[in-house]
């Protein structure tokens, strides 16, 4: 009874071995298919759909030797950052490998070439935080996140203008651009700076603006009118005064002549008909202006509250003229 329970386990334990082999057989029948199929598309051009076909491969179990041609059509497609990973990678899988049996130290060497070459097409970026770092930072370059783990360690970056990013908590967002040579190593230290409380306060709003400041009051016309107005009453007054000597001259001349011819004092008496009456315009025309400017800038100047423009656009002017002068409106309709 004993033997007959051990060979039934024995049974049991085959039975379910078989078909697990089985199975990894066909996986691996078909991994060697997607490797053959890479292969050949790799040597034909068709780049992309190696690379496909290979990752599959790798995927269903991983190896060196399909890790190498992976990053061999990355550098065949121009990606040089994605074939330096899977040919750094390789370096280090291929001596534990044991599925590479003799080709083991080939792989190595190949995979090592291949870094070597590959190297002198990247650049490496140096990302130098400041201490302590500060909580929640996130540094981006070229658009992509950079772990925690590479900064302040030289890592592949694509040659040329690199755009280095960081945010961290209560930190003014950081930008810079760098330039990246390849086969070198560009350092680029974070200068971050702390968001000050008055920066935080000017997000939540700007201050109200002040009040205009009422407009300053206007001022009256002051003594200037009124002296001109004094002025041409002189002038008003002078004229009535000389308007009178004029008279008498003219009487006094004409009292000098007779029908049979005139005195020889009748020339002083023209000469003085003639000064009055120039007296008399003189002062008339000073007069007359004076009073009129007067008026003009008293109306002009004095204190009003603001109307709109009237619509007729008039405005009164003064022309002085020998002996007089002349009062009116000029403007348009």
């Amino acid at each position: 009874m004993r033997h007959v329970t051990v060979l039934l386990v024995m049974a049991t334990v085959l039975l379910s071995v078989v078909p697990v082999a089985a199975q990894d057989r066909a996986q691996e029948a078909a991994r060697r298919d997607l490797v053959l199929r890479a292969r050949r598309a790799r040597d034909a051009g068709n780049l992309s759909e190696a690379l496909d076909l290979a990752t599959r491969a790798f995927g269903m179990r991983p190896s060196a030797d399909v890790r190498l041609m992976i990053a061999g059509v990355h550098d065949s497609l121009g990606h040089p950052l994605e074939a330096l990973e899977q040919a750094s990678r390789c370096v280090q899988e291929a001596p534990d490998d044991p599925s590479l049996g003799r080709q083991r130290d080939q792989v190595a060497r190949e995979c090592s070439e291949l870094v070597s070459t590959l190297e002198s097409m990247v650049g490496r970026l140096q990302v130098r935080v400041p201490t302590p770092v500060p909580a929640g930072l996130r540094v981006r370059v070229a658009g992509r996140d950079v772990p925690s783990t590479q900064l302040e360690t030289p890592f592949p970056v694509r040659p040329g203008r690199v755009v280095v990013e960081a945010t961290a908590d209560g930190i003014v967002p950081f930008h810079t651009t760098v330039t990246v040579t390849a086969g070198r190593t560009t350092p680029v230290s974070l200068a971050l700076e702390r968001v000050s409380t008055h920066a935080a306060l000017s997000i939540e709003g700007p201050p109200p603006p002040d009040a205009p400041a009422p407009p300053p009051p206007r001022r009256g016309p002051g003594a200037g009118p009124w002296a001109l107005i004094a002025l041409g009453a002189v002038g008003l007054a002078s004229a009535v005064v000389f308007a009178v000597m004029y008279d008498n001259a003219v009487g006094m001349r004409d009292a000098a002549c007779t029908t049979r011819g005139c005195l020889p004092i009748s020339i002083s008496h023209d000469q003085d008909v003639t000064t009055w009456s120039i007296a008399t315009n003189v002062g008339l025309g000073v007069g007359v202006a004076g009073v009129a400017a007067g008026v003009i800038w008293y109306l002009v100047a004095r204190p009003r509250r603001e109307a709109p423009a009237s619509r007729w656009g008039a405005r009164p002017f003064v022309s002085p003229l020998a002996g007089g002068a002349v009062l009116g409106l000029q403007g348009g309709l």
